[in-house]
């Protein structure tokens, strides 16, 4: 009788046992959901921005580019200037060598 007593107990405990279990997984699939639904919501909100600021990267990346060219126009017409000067120098100072400016 006391054996068949024990049985029921433990049966008894592996029935709260799972009771607790399946109540704690339901509790983790909620809490797992709702973190899903929120990284859902996040995501499309930082989606919807890209495509909001996708004009303005367009433009600050336009203006980026026009910068970019300019300073290597401006870099090339500072070696065009100094070769001029370069030139011009060697120029006065072969004349001035041979006597041109006396």
């Amino acid at each position: 009788m006391e054996l068949h007593t024990e049985h029921i107990e433990l049966l008894r405990e592996i029935r709260d046992g799972q009771r607790e279990l399946l109540a704690l997984t339901k509790i983790w699939m909620e809490r797992a959901d709702k973190q899903y639904q929120d990284w859902q919501r996040v995501q499309a909100e930082y989606d919807a921005r890209i495509e909001r600021d996708q004009p303005a990267m367009s433009r600050w990346q336009e203006a980026n580019d026009l910068w970019l060219q300019q300073q290597r126009r401006a870099k090339r017409v500072t070696v065009v200037v100094a070769a001029l000067g370069l030139v011009g120098v060697t120029v006065a100072g072969v004349l001035a060598a041979t006597g041109c400016f006396n």
